[in-house]
């Protein structure tokens, strides 16, 4: 909720997290000018479809016209959004769906399993999600690299046959 415009790259396909907000601070104080810990604050690759999907939502924010102020980029007409009434909005959205309220840190862990489960280097996770220690990772998503045993000793197979 506390990222704007200015911390999206569009050129190099990035967002930089380095703010967070703190939710019983003064309107004006909300937005804290660093991130949880040192290494919570870091560069995010983003893919081409999520760049286009910003361009588009900044697009439509400005009613299509070039704006000079930065805004946030989770705003709407200039309002400031708040995580209890995004929470809400999010808990309506799963009640609508009919899914399990994972709330919003179940995003980030989906985000982190997927990858997990897509053989994606545990060390470029740990960057992604900002923890401060790699067996922060490896302890909260190391059960996930545990259910493909079977699929690790198959790839140990095909290397030996390889040689």
């Amino acid at each position: 909720l506390a990222l704007s415009w200015r911390d999206i790259d569009f050129n190099n396909e990035t967002v930089s997290v380095y703010k967070t907000i703190v939710q019983n601070a003064s309107k004006a104080e909300r937005i804290q000018s660093s991130a949880k810990t040192k290494e919570s604050n870091r560069v995010v690759s983003l893919d081409r479809e999520t760049i286009t999907l910003l361009k588009l939502w900044k697009e439509r924010q400005n009613n299509k016209i070039i704006s000079l102020k930065d805004k946030l980029v989770f705003s709407v007409s200039d309002n400031f959004c708040t995580y209890a009434k995004e929470l809400y909005t999010l808990q309506s959205h799963f009640k609508n769906a009919k899914v399990s309220n994972i709330g919003f840190h179940g995003f980030r862990h989906t985000h982190a399993s997927l990858l997990m489960n897509a053989d994606v280097n545990p060390k470029e996770i740990q960057l992604r999600l900002g923890h401060a220690d790699y067996s922060i990772t490896m302890n909260t998503y190391s059960h996930l690299a545990k259910d493909k045993k079977k699929d690790t000793a198959e790839k140990f197979s095909n290397i030996l046959k390889a040689l």
